[in-house]
């Protein structure tokens, strides 16, 4: 790809342009956009490839030799490639991606099952996170995905409240010692689900200014799992979802802006980096909470754009 080229997404990720940006990526070969990647620093590769769509994104993938896949994969949350992208590739790319995450410990697979078995006309087979040696077979991050994935499709039917720690494990085919190593209860379950599937994967949009795409995926991702959050939302006290979420939020918003270390107004300082996390983290929550009661009807980009222009004032994270 021309230097100049080069130089102009630098230029459109520096200002913020990501509408342009998209524009310009639509244009672009996945070949292309997987050499751009190679030649991006990683900040601004991840940025980038979060905003293809996932047909597209699974295409720069599979176009990536695999030195620069490998390190590519180890930049982005693999529950993103896992569950954005694989389902769109042919059953033998998806194999070599889920190869590649392994070596990057992602599924840490030291049995003889060989990772095309998990794999059928390119959708991950849910029976494989059911087998009772699962937590010899992978990693903590996996044992984590598959206790998840076991208490979103029981908690899509039954209320979470009369789910047990019995129920989650039987499911995911461990048993519960595992779950407690992982995790305290349920509730924190419940964290670990809205802060690595929803917030966390947002952060690097956040990160490089283009919020509106991340409030996007954020309610996107909500969305794909409408059930489990539907049965969520009527939580109370201290183990809301509104007060997890909160919670979750403002952990990366203050994480972003002591790492980019804004300027705060020297007239008031009481507006500290905490409060101002604070404050962003409880009106995006409201607004989330009372989409998912209202059933979730309005479209992600409709709801984004709405937060944008009524509610977001122009704090740079």
């Amino acid at each position: 790809m021309e230097s100049e080229e080069i130089k102009k997404v630098s230029e459109l990720i520096e200002n913020k342009k990501s509408e342009e940006l998209k524009e310009f990526l639509q244009e672009l070969h996945p070949a292309d956009i997987a050499e751009l990647c190679d030649e991006l620093d990683a900040e601004e590769a991840r940025s980038i490839y979060l905003l293809l769509d996932n047909e597209k994104a699974a295409d720069v993938l599979i176009e990536m030799d695999e030195d620069a896949r490998k390190k590519f994969l180890e930049i982005l949350p693999s529950e993103t490639i896992a569950k954005r992208f694989v389902d769109y590739m042919d059953s033998d790319d998806a194999v070599d991606i889920i190869r590649d995450m392994d070596e990057d410990n992602i599924l840490h697979n030291d049995t003889d099952v060989p990772f095309d078995s998990i794999l059928y006309g390119g959708h991950f087979l849910p029976e494989y996170f059911n087998l009772p040696f699962i937590e010899c077979q992978q990693g903590k991050q996996a044992i984590d995905l598959a206790l998840a994935e076991s208490f979103k499709e029981l908690a899509s039917r039954h209320p979470i409240e009369k789910i047990t720690i019995k129920d989650i494990t039987d499911k995911a085919g461990v048993i519960r010692p595992t779950f407690y190593n992982h995790f305290q209860d349920k509730y924190e379950l419940i964290e670990w689900i809205v802060m690595e599937q929803i917030i966390r994967p947002a952060a690097p949009l956040i990160e490089n200014g283009m919020f509106n795409e991340a409030v996007v995926l954020m309610f996107t991702s909500l969305e794909k799992d409408k059930p489990f959050y539907m049965n969520a939302v009527k939580l109370e006290g201290q183990n809301s979802l509104q007060s997890i979420a909160e919670d979750c939020v403002r952990q990366i918003l203050l994480a972003i802006m002591e790492k980019k270390g804004p300027k705060m107004d020297k007239a008031h300082p009481w507006i500290t980096y905490e409060r101002v996390a604070q404050f962003y983290a409880q009106s995006m929550c409201y607004i989330v909470i009372e989409w998912i009661k209202s059933g979730m009807n309005i479209p992600p980009r409709e709801i984004a754009a709405a937060y944008e222009s009524k509610f977001l004032c122009r704090t740079e994270f």
